[in-house]
């Protein structure tokens, strides 16, 4: 879910910019410097797909995957440099996707890699367009960038284990007092969810999995915490484990 929200974030700025370079485009005075109208629209066209990628970032990433989703991100960015808006527009797009996947795919695929490949994309970007020498600028703003963006994953993995350590259930009554209702009262999802977490799925890859937002798994674990009658992920696949040897 964070990740859905921060992807309509930069949506909505991608929108911005989009707005804002047609315009300056278009009334662009110097005839030696202003863009084809073709130029324009293609831009235009680029920059809000791009931020429609971002926007249904969740049903993009259940469909293609997760490479699947930056690889797109990635191939518009490049054909955006690739049509004369490298600098400053193109620049900027490559240092959002750097690092919304660091925050959002560093675990899993590493920083340094990610932000390395970022680099590797714009040099070459910057090398086909004859911008080497303001190419290298940019290469370092990325490699800050994905500094940026770890340290923003990082962050957001504490809050996420913190959360996930406190009791899910909201219930002021002593735990002694409640009477599970154990396994068999689980609905299917609620079991499927439980399975997941048994595998050692996070609330994120549990979302992936089952194709739902992370708050739904979230309401999820705490009706399983409730069924079960525990007060934590250990207790709850403690108890499934349990179930599973008898």
């Amino acid at each position: 879910m964070r990740a859905l929200k921060f992807g309509r974030a930069i949506a909505i700025g991608v929108v911005t910019v989009a707005i804002l370079t047609t315009m300056s485009s278009l009334s662009e005075l110097r005839p030696e410097v202003k863009p084809a109208v073709w130029r324009v629209v293609l831009w235009l066209v680029l920059l809000l797909a791009h931020a429609a990628a971002y926007w249904f970032f969740d049903r993009l990433r259940r469909r293609f995957g997760d490479k699947g989703f930056v690889a797109i991100q990635a191939a518009m960015v490049f054909a955006l440099g690739m049509s004369g808006a490298l600098f400053p527009v193109g620049a900027a797009l490559y240092i959002a996707l750097t690092v919304f996947a660091v925050v959002v795919e560093g675990s899993g695929w590493g920083s340094a890699q990610i932000t390395f490949a970022g680099i590797a994309l714009f040099a070459v970007n910057a090398i086909l367009t004859s911008n080497i020498y303001r190419g290298a600028t940019i290469g370092l703003m990325l490699a800050v960038a994905g500094v940026i963006g770890h340290s923003i994953a990082a962050l957001f993995r504490r809050e996420e284990r913190a959360k996930a350590d406190l009791p899910a259930s909201p219930s002021t009554e002593a735990p002694g007092n409640r009477a599970p209702a154990g396994r068999s009262e689980l609905t299917p999802r609620e079991n499927e969810v439980l399975a997941a977490l048994v595998g050692g799925a996070r609330n994120r890859d549990i979302a992936s999995q089952l194709g739902i937002a992370e708050r739904t798994v979230k309401v999820h674990l705490a009706s399983i915490y409730m069924k079960l009658g525990v007060e934590s992920r250990t207790e709850a696949v403690a108890l499934a484990t349990r179930d599973q040897r008898r």
